[in-house]
């Protein structure tokens, strides 16, 4: 039944209640806010800081999140990496997340999310499916049930020669506090695995979190984690405890422009969160989510040295809200053709091809050709037929170009 599967990556779905409840009512709507253009994430080696992966953002006219690019290794690295495809429902909710890799001068499908909601327009099923060459085939599913507005239970099963088999279940307790296990099913009942237990403050701010393993018929601590605020309301660091030590073994920090309210700003943190090619987890390395109210500018991550008894930075994350940040790919691909206007509502114009003649195709966050033809130097391609969205205009041997049209 293949159960194992589930727990590879089951760690990774810490804070997944906090931040899935985030991303099934998140909205962004339009307005006269700034937005995150772009990511930069550094590490630290050697007393120095060296970049290793970049993000870009781009928005439809609704301000809502339609694609994130991204690269790594950006020391003479050529090309953006990957790419996140979103497409929204009347509701302005993530209806549809397409992650795709850069493959041959073209982004070629990988997997996706395929999500449902209920009439309260709280999530009820996710699907997660892989791209076999040919078309989209499902491997997950996670259903939910609440209590009124209360996430209650997620259960993620896995589709298995045309069957599906329970594998993992994530139940909540807020008697006291919010309790979350964790539990396996093998074959006959669930079994409990792991629990995580977070404490509030007067505010209703998470405090504390303490992790926790069943083992031998008692639970062992695994963490415990502790949140700290400012006057403001801004978490301001967040310290992990193992070991039954009073030294944190790692922390992270988090920094704000006071003179600024985030609600000021665009930001698709929670939607962001919530892409993650190990299905329907929040992964804390590519970015976290505080609990803020001033801008949020970036984070550091800190782990302590037992040999220098002080704590080392070993990444960060920058979030710049000012401009695109382009890598080599970019150049790349633009020193040969553009396209303007983007985004675009009727047409866009295509100039710097240099061949007479090329074919071209536009695709859409699915991979689906919608639009084909021949091109050349200056050329107008007509996109009022599309429905608004991102898409992909891809020119034979010479490169492609994601463009928006609203």
């Amino acid at each position: 039944i293949k159960i194992s599967s589930f727990f590879s990556f089951s760690f990774l779905y810490r804070k997944s209640t906090v931040l899935f409840l985030l991303f099934s009512c998140f909205y962004l709507a339009a307005s006269s806010q700034e937005i995150l253009k772009s990511t930069l994430e550094e590490s630290y080696k050697d007393g120095a800081w060296t970049p290793s992966w970049l993000w870009n953002y781009e928005y439809d006219r609704n301000t809502n999140l339609v694609t994130r690019i991204e690269s790594n290794n950006l020391q003479g690295h050529q090309s953006w990496d990957y790419c996140f495809n979103l497409a929204y429902n009347s509701n302005h909710q993530s209806s549809s997340i397409v992650y795709q890799q850069w493959e041959n001068g073209i982004y070629e499908n990988a997997w996706r999310w395929q999500v449902e909601y209920q009439s309260d327009e709280q999530v009820k099923r996710i699907f997660y499916e892989e791209w076999n060459g040919l078309q989209w085939l499902i491997q997950f599913k996670a259903d939910f049930v609440y209590d009124t507005d209360r996430l209650m239970s997620e259960t993620l099963s896995i589709w298995d020669n045309n069957q599906w088999f329970e594998g993992l279940r994530y139940s909540y307790s807020y008697n006291n506090g919010t309790e979350v296990y964790y539990e396996g099913w093998d074959g006959i009942q669930w079994v409990i695995d792991q629990r995580e237990t977070y404490a509030y403050n007067m505010d209703g701010k998470v405090i504390s979190c303490r992790e926790e393993d069943w083992r031998n018929g008692q639970w062992e601590e695994r963490a415990f984690i502790t949140y700290e605020y400012d006057q403001h309301g801004n978490e301001l660091k967040e310290s992990t405890f193992r070991d039954e030590s009073n030294q944190a073994s790692s922390y992270v920090s988090y920094d704000y422009d006071l003179s600024e309210r985030q609600s000021d700003f665009i930001h698709p943190f929670a939607v962001i969160a919530f892409m993650n090619p190990h299905f329907l987890v929040f992964d804390s390395d590519i970015m976290d989510l505080p609990d803020h109210v001033s801008q949020f500018l970036g984070s550091t991550n800190w782990r302590y040295d037992r040999d220098t008894e002080s704590y080392q930075p070993t990444s960060r994350m920058v979030h710049n809200y000012e401009e695109f940040v382009n890598n080599h790919e970019s150049e790349k691909l633009e020193a040969s053709f553009s396209l303007y206007p983007n985004p675009a509502s009727d047409r866009i114009t295509v100039s710097g091809l240099t061949n007479s003649q090329s074919p071209y195709v536009i695709s859409d966050i699915t991979g689906k050709v919608m639009q084909r033809g021949l091109i050349h130097q200056d050329y107008e391609i007509e996109i009022g037929s599309l429905s608004i969205g991102s898409y992909l205009l891809t020119v034979e041997g010479v490169g492609s170009i994601r463009f928006i049209r609203n």
